[in-house]
């Protein structure tokens, strides 16, 4: 049997939640069908066609991001790009449909979120089975940006909601990460029930340890021996993380800079040009290969998302790491079944207007936070994600 994944790259970077899914997605196809086949849409140009193991990736042409004054300027008033997304959508069906054998060949098409409708479009065309991961219902997203953005609110809607109606009606199944999420497709998008299923995100350790003087010689080389740090982790090029890193630098550090000086802000990611911060105590470190040594010298983690939807991988990686946490409710969302078994003083989910007074009052009694030892088994995400994909591969197999 084969696989044909579609998906936006460079998957291997792991430079964000969505990335990562996909890489544990692909890693699971190749354990399940004899070949498989990654067609990517990289966001950079890089090298075509890389085989690994049974899998051959081959990178396709249209999604190579620019900068300029216009694609600026929409990103700040409405959160994206629409001529880029235009350009993506025409792209992507040329590529795609240059590419036909490789899909046609595929007993499954597996498609990554609902932003590449040319992707359903031709693997329905070749009669191929379909199978769409949401990632996330972006109408859901959208909601969040009424009552501050209402351009972004009503564009977004408009655009994302007739995507994820044309995807999701052109799929045989439709994967959601949460159980939400799985009810609001069944309910707003008509999606017959028998078709939904819901596959949480795994994450797993990543190749550091945590050991003191390997922290001890990051904080050295950051010349942050003596401060505290609460880190925020994402790729600040997705929305709902460019829109949190603007709330920390706008309102967050400049509050705790009144009152702490000791306090340092530390966000962990790509996209850190996106944002012309000079505040004493926030640190950008950009992209990094080993996010567990970051996290390792963190003292508190934190996740003021305003906007979002899915499951945030990043909250996973925390706990996974022992790191007492600060979370929005949107930040936390799909996981409250985990946390509401977690102390409540270790991780504390607030609203937005409380979380600095949140954030001040977990600093101020960090050493009672350290003293809490939660234990995160990887292992269990790892088993759970199996066994849920394990499932709808072989509910594909009978459709």
């Amino acid at each position: 049997m084969n696989a044909c994944i579609i998906s936006f790259g460079s998957i291997e970077s792991k430079s964000n939640g969505y990335f990562v899914r996909v890489c544990n997605i692909v890693e699971e196809v190749s354990r399940f069908y004899n070949k498989a086949v990654v067609l990517e849409f990289p966001d950079e140009n890089i090298q075509r066609i890389q085989k690994v193991k049974n899998v051959t990736y081959i990178r396709l042409h249209g999604n190579e991001l620019t900068s300029n004054k216009l694609t600026n300027f929409f990103k700040k008033i409405i959160t994206f790009d629409p001529l880029h997304n235009l350009k993506f959508q025409i792209f992507s069906f040329l590529q795609l449909w240059r590419y036909k054998n490789q899909i046609s060949s595929a007993d499954i098409v597996i498609i990554e979120g609902c932003l590449i409708p040319a992707a359903n479009i031709i693997a329905k065309l070749l009669r191929k089975k379909v199978m769409l991961d949401t990632h996330g219902v972006n109408k859901l997203l959208a909601k969040h940006f009424k009552k501050r953005r209402i351009l972004a609110y009503f564009l977004r809607t408009l655009f994302w909601d007739f995507l994820e109606r044309v995807t999701m009606k052109l799929s045989d199944i439709v994967v959601a990460v949460s159980e939400k999420e799985r009810k609001f497709v069944i309910n707003e998008y008509h999606v017959a029930q028998s078709k939904v299923f819901r596959v949480p995100n795994v994450v797993k350790l990543t190749k550091s340890t945590s050991r003191d003087d390997i922290v001890e010689a990051l904080r050295k080389k950051l010349g942050l021996e003596s401060k505290i740090v609460v880190s925020f982790i994402g790729d600040m090029r997705v929305v709902h993380n460019a829109d949190a890193v603007e709330y920390i630098i706008n309102e967050l550090a400049p509050q705790v800079w009144g009152k702490r000086k000791d306090v340092v802000f530390l966000i962990i990611g790509k996209g850190k040009e996106r944002f012309n911060c000079n505040l004493p105590n926030v640190f950008f470190t950009g992209f990094v290969d080993d996010s567990a040594l970051y996290l390792g010298m963190s003292d508190i983690c934190i996740a003021p998302l305003r906007v979002g939807c899915g499951v945030k991988t990043k909250i996973m990686e925390y706990l996974i790491h022992g790191k007492p946490i600060v979370a929005t409710f949107i930040g936390a969302e799909g996981l409250e079944p985990m946390i509401s078994n977690l102390d409540q003083n270790f991780v504390r989910i607030v609203s937005l207007n409380t979380f600095y007074e949140t954030l001040i009052d977990a600093i101020s009694n960090l050493h009672k936070l350290n003293a809490i030892k939660v234990q995160i088994d990887p292992q269990i995400f790892l088993e759970r994600f199996r066994k849920k994909l394990s499932e709808v591969f072989y509910y594909a197999q009978k459709v």
